[in-house]
Protein backbone atom coordinates (compact mmCIF):
# COMPACT_ATOMS: atom_id res chain seq x y z
CA UNK A 1 0.00 0.00 0.00
CA UNK A 2 2.82 2.46 0.78
CA UNK A 3 4.54 1.81 -2.54
CA UNK A 4 1.26 2.32 -4.43
CA UNK A 5 0.62 5.57 -2.55
CA UNK A 6 4.12 6.86 -3.33
CA UNK A 7 3.85 5.94 -7.00
CA UNK A 8 0.46 7.64 -7.22
CA UNK A 9 1.85 10.78 -5.52
CA UNK A 10 4.82 10.92 -7.87
CA UNK A 11 2.73 10.48 -11.01
CA UNK A 12 -0.19 12.74 -10.00
CA UNK A 13 1.45 16.14 -10.71
CA UNK A 14 2.10 15.15 -14.31
CA UNK A 15 -1.56 14.27 -14.73
CA UNK A 16 -2.90 17.64 -13.57
CA UNK A 17 -3.16 19.08 -17.09
CA UNK A 18 -4.62 15.94 -18.59
CA UNK A 19 -8.01 16.27 -20.31
CA UNK A 20 -9.56 13.95 -17.73
CA UNK A 21 -8.70 16.25 -14.82
CA UNK A 22 -9.76 19.40 -16.68
CA UNK A 23 -13.04 17.85 -17.79
CA UNK A 24 -13.90 17.05 -14.16
CA UNK A 25 -13.73 20.73 -13.25
CA UNK A 26 -16.97 22.61 -13.40
CA UNK A 27 -17.50 25.68 -15.51
CA UNK A 28 -17.61 27.86 -12.39
CA UNK A 29 -14.24 26.59 -11.22
CA UNK A 30 -12.66 27.30 -14.60
CA UNK A 31 -14.19 30.77 -14.69
CA UNK A 32 -12.97 31.44 -11.15
CA UNK A 33 -9.45 30.35 -12.09
CA UNK A 34 -9.53 32.59 -15.15
CA UNK A 35 -10.63 35.56 -13.02
CA UNK A 36 -7.85 34.96 -10.50
CA UNK A 37 -5.23 34.69 -13.26
CA UNK A 38 -6.55 37.89 -14.85
CA UNK A 39 -6.37 39.74 -11.52
CA UNK A 40 -2.73 38.71 -11.17
CA UNK A 41 -2.02 39.88 -14.71
CA UNK A 42 -3.75 43.21 -14.00
CA UNK A 43 -1.59 43.77 -10.92
CA UNK A 44 1.57 42.86 -12.83
CA UNK A 45 0.74 45.32 -15.64
CA UNK A 46 -0.25 47.97 -13.07
CA UNK A 47 3.24 47.95 -11.55
CA UNK A 48 4.86 48.64 -14.89
CA UNK A 49 2.21 51.04 -16.18
CA UNK A 50 2.39 53.25 -13.07
CA UNK A 51 6.13 53.68 -13.60
CA UNK A 52 5.54 54.57 -17.24
CA UNK A 53 2.76 56.96 -16.18
CA UNK A 54 5.26 58.96 -14.12
CA UNK A 55 7.45 59.40 -17.17
CA UNK A 56 4.41 60.22 -19.31
CA UNK A 57 3.26 62.93 -16.88
CA UNK A 58 6.79 64.33 -16.84
CA UNK A 59 6.62 64.73 -20.60
CA UNK A 60 3.15 66.27 -20.34
CA UNK A 61 4.04 68.70 -17.55
CA UNK A 62 7.30 69.97 -19.01
CA UNK A 63 5.83 71.39 -22.22
CA UNK A 64 2.79 72.70 -20.35
CA UNK A 65 5.08 74.67 -18.07
CA UNK A 66 6.83 76.28 -21.00
CA UNK A 67 3.68 76.83 -23.07
CA UNK A 68 1.50 78.39 -20.35
CA UNK A 69 3.51 81.49 -19.65
CA UNK A 70 0.83 83.61 -18.10
CA UNK A 71 -1.99 82.70 -15.81
CA UNK A 72 -0.09 82.43 -12.56
CA UNK A 73 -0.74 79.33 -10.50
CA UNK A 74 -4.41 78.68 -11.30
CA UNK A 75 -4.45 77.86 -15.02
CA UNK A 76 -1.52 75.39 -15.00
CA UNK A 77 -2.96 73.69 -11.93
CA UNK A 78 -6.38 73.40 -13.57
CA UNK A 79 -4.92 71.86 -16.72
CA UNK A 80 -2.78 69.45 -14.67
CA UNK A 81 -5.79 68.34 -12.63
CA UNK A 82 -7.77 67.80 -15.84
CA UNK A 83 -5.01 65.56 -17.24
CA UNK A 84 -4.90 63.61 -13.99
CA UNK A 85 -8.68 63.16 -13.97
CA UNK A 86 -8.58 61.90 -17.55
CA UNK A 87 -5.83 59.47 -16.57
CA UNK A 88 -7.65 58.27 -13.46
CA UNK A 89 -11.04 57.77 -15.14
CA UNK A 90 -9.56 55.90 -18.10
CA UNK A 91 -7.46 53.80 -15.74
CA UNK A 92 -10.51 52.77 -13.73
CA UNK A 93 -12.49 51.98 -16.88
CA UNK A 94 -9.67 49.85 -18.24
CA UNK A 95 -9.15 48.03 -14.96
CA UNK A 96 -12.85 47.23 -14.53
CA UNK A 97 -13.10 46.00 -18.12
CA UNK A 98 -10.03 43.79 -17.64
CA UNK A 99 -11.32 42.34 -14.37
CA UNK A 100 -14.72 41.64 -15.97
CA UNK A 101 -12.84 39.76 -18.72
CA UNK A 102 -14.26 42.13 -21.37
CA UNK A 103 -10.76 42.91 -22.60
CA UNK A 104 -7.30 41.51 -21.98
CA UNK A 105 -5.43 42.62 -18.87
CA UNK A 106 -2.69 44.40 -20.80
CA UNK A 107 -5.24 46.31 -22.88
CA UNK A 108 -7.09 47.52 -19.82
CA UNK A 109 -4.01 48.64 -17.93
CA UNK A 110 -2.32 50.34 -20.89
CA UNK A 111 -5.46 52.06 -22.22
CA UNK A 112 -4.67 55.37 -20.56
CA UNK A 113 -1.15 55.39 -21.93
CA UNK A 114 -2.41 54.77 -25.44
CA UNK A 115 -4.79 57.72 -25.12
CA UNK A 116 -2.32 60.12 -23.49
CA UNK A 117 0.72 59.28 -25.64
CA UNK A 118 -0.44 61.23 -28.74
CA UNK A 119 -1.24 64.24 -26.53
CA UNK A 120 2.22 63.98 -24.99
CA UNK A 121 3.89 63.82 -28.39
CA UNK A 122 1.85 66.80 -29.61
CA UNK A 123 2.75 68.92 -26.57
CA UNK A 124 6.44 67.97 -26.85
CA UNK A 125 6.42 68.87 -30.55
CA UNK A 126 4.90 72.27 -29.83
CA UNK A 127 7.36 72.97 -27.00
CA UNK A 128 10.45 71.87 -28.94
CA UNK A 129 9.55 73.95 -32.00
CA UNK A 130 8.51 76.86 -29.75
CA UNK A 131 5.10 77.07 -31.37
CA UNK A 132 2.11 78.44 -29.56
CA UNK A 133 -1.01 76.53 -28.68
CA UNK A 134 -3.87 77.59 -30.95
CA UNK A 135 -5.89 80.26 -29.17
CA UNK A 136 -9.45 78.97 -28.89
CA UNK A 137 -10.84 82.28 -27.64
CA UNK A 138 -9.84 84.02 -30.88
CA UNK A 139 -11.55 81.26 -32.82
CA UNK A 140 -14.75 81.74 -30.79
CA UNK A 141 -14.64 85.48 -31.34
CA UNK A 142 -14.21 84.98 -35.07
CA UNK A 143 -17.12 82.55 -35.31
CA UNK A 144 -19.47 84.70 -33.25
CA UNK A 145 -18.38 87.88 -35.03
CA UNK A 146 -19.24 86.33 -38.40
CA UNK A 147 -22.72 85.37 -37.24
CA UNK A 148 -23.45 88.87 -35.93
CA UNK A 149 -22.62 90.54 -39.22
CA UNK A 150 -24.55 88.08 -41.35
CA UNK A 151 -27.88 88.63 -39.62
Amino acid sequence: PLRALLSQTITSPSNINSPLVISNLSVNELEYRNIIITKHKVEWHRKISLAVACILFLFIGSPLGSLIKKGGFGLPTLISVCFFLIYHVLSMIGEKAAKDLSIEAYEGMWLTHIVLLPITIFLMYIAINELSIPNISKLKLTIFADTKYKS
